[in-house]
């Protein structure tokens, strides 16, 4: 390719806990700037200090707890660069996460049985930021979920930064920054429709009172919920569900129509148990593993639920075996 900056390369290993099902995280979940390439997992990242990385994560074949990076950048690539690379794709990856107790809830319980499909290692990614992590949720709201990764991939070739490599161009995803001052209008050119007004409010938010990932990690489940609960447009299943997937973590529950569905067809008998007593009866039933439970019930449930003897007419999304138009 023309034009191409001139970049650098960076080898580097990250230790993880097994099991580790790396085709999982190849498969689900893919969403842009998570990217399937060539059977290898690639994310693209943008530092505090505005530069971009290509991080490609490969599977050893000789080491079975180790992931290798490549790491590329158009900037040089100090020390300092790639220990904050490791710590946010150890992070997002959920590699030193122990699945063994996990592992003997599913072994007790045949519907659970049937739903992890012997995938014991299972991750699901999270968003490096609490930004990323609210957008995803927010265009994943009262929608067939395919569109989630053409709305991702628009919002970074808008609005992210490039990065140009010999073999492609490529996109971080944007940061508050870069939408904040934005006219509705043209964050709805990302193909998101009504959810861009609660993506300029988060936006605003965030920025103004300097909310990141880093900085709440130490609050409660309460304590992070009540703050985002601030945004216009974020309620309580929109903060749980944040909770899951940019906190990772488990121990909390969101419960939205199809998780209800769920829920009742295999495991609630009393049918008209409202949410709080459906959250009340996941966590005392599985705890610190409960959204990682919610998760299983989630993924490719038609499918499953048929080697039950249940038909589910609804589809989860987690992954799609044709790529979507991009537009």
């Amino acid at each position: 390719m023309s034009n191409v900056k001139e970049y650098v390369e960076y080898a580097e290993i990250i230790d993880v806990i097994l099991p580790f099902d790396f085709n999982y995280l190849l498969k689900y979940y893919v969403i842009y700037p998570w990217i399937n390439e060539n059977n290898n997992l690639v994310r693209i990242l943008e530092d505090n200090n505005g530069v971009v990385y290509k991080v490609t994560i490969y599977k050893s074949d000789k080491i079975e707890n180790k992931l290798l990076l490549k790491i590329q950048s158009n900037s040089i690539i100090m020390e300092e660069d790639v220990h904050w690379i490791k710590k946010k794709i150890s992070w997002c990856l959920g590699c030193q996460e122990d699945n063994n107790e996990l592992k003997d809830i599913i072994k007790k319980d045949p519907i659970l049985i049937a739903a992890n499909q012997e995938k014991w290692g299972r991750r699901d990614k999270s968003s490096p930021t609490l930004f990323e992590g609210i957008l995803n949720v927010i265009c994943a709201q009262n929608i067939q979920f395919s569109r989630i990764y053409v709305m991702s991939y628009n919002l970074s070739r808008m609005f992210g930064k490039e990065i140009l490599l010999p073999e492609g161009k490529y996109y971080s995803f944007p940061k508050e920054n870069n939408i904040k001052d934005l006219p509705v209008e043209d964050i709805k050119k990302t193909k998101v429709g009504y959810r861009c007004k609660t993506i300029k409010e988060s936006a605003i938010f965030l920025d103004e009172n300097k909310i990141t990932l880093e900085r709440l990690n130490d609050y409660t489940n309460s304590e992070i919920c009540e703050i985002l609960e601030q945004i216009k447009g974020i309620g309580k299943y929109t903060s749980n569900l944040i909770l899951n997937v940019v906190f990772r973590r488990f121990d909390i529950i969101h419960i939205d129509s199809f998780v209800r569905t769920i829920l009742k067809t295999f495991y609630i008998e009393t049918k008209d148990m409202n949410d709080e007593e459906i959250f009340s009866f996941c966590t005392d039933m599985w705890g610190k593993h409960s959204g990682k439970i919610i998760s299983i019930l989630t993924t490719d449930t038609d499918e499953w639920a048929k080697e039950l003897g249940v038909e589910i007419k609804l589809k989860s999304g987690a992954h799609i075996k044709n790529k979507p138009t991009i537009c």
